[in-house]
């Protein structure tokens, strides 16, 4: 391979990857929200304290009642609140636009559609716009999560067999 050609196919491979990361991210993030909302309604005191179990413990309840309270005013700290997971689909919808772009250098590159000089061009083109991607992805400080980069993996190289082979 040439350095353009190269450079165009490791664009390729990272931008895919990485979007194939974020969705299953976003799954992941999703459910954890989800289970937390549902967590916290159970044990909020219109859930757990309606239980005839707590009529006879009150210092429990007491303690219970503060513990959730504690919880609530720390959930930001230890839980993705909607916006974060807001931002992080921005980001995937980001990384999914540029995959498509890289992907479409790619193909008219390799069927020679286009010529080295006019790759080179769009493809630094393209990374002016992968900087707003790098720069959210570091604002957002996705988690590196080794199972679902392993997935990501399979998810990626499954796409490669079936349609670059």
């Amino acid at each position: 391979m040439t350095d353009m050609k190269d450079k165009i196919w490791y664009e390729f491979l990272h931008t895919k990857h990485g979007d194939d990361y974020l969705v299953l991210y976003l799954g992941r993030l999703k459910r954890t929200r989800k289970i937390i909302n549902i967590l916290t309604i159970v044990f909020s005191t219109t859930g757990i304290f309606s239980w005839k179990i707590w009529l006879y413990l009150p210092s429990v309840t007491s303690g219970v009642i503060a513990l959730i309270q504690i919880f609530k005013l720390l959930e930001n700290q230890f839980v993705v609140t909607d916006k974060d997971i807001e931002q992080v689909s921005i980001l995937r919808n980001m990384y999914f636009e540029h995959w498509n772009n890289v992907e479409k250098l790619w193909i008219e590159y390799q069927s020679k559609e286009i010529t080295e000089k006019q790759a080179t061009a769009r493809f630094f083109a393209l990374r002016k716009f992968a900087k707003s991607i790098e720069a959210l992805d570091t604002k957002l400080s996705i988690q590196t999560i080794s199972t679902l980069q392993d997935k990501a993996d399979m998810r990626t190289n499954d796409y490669i067999k079936q349609y670059h082979s």
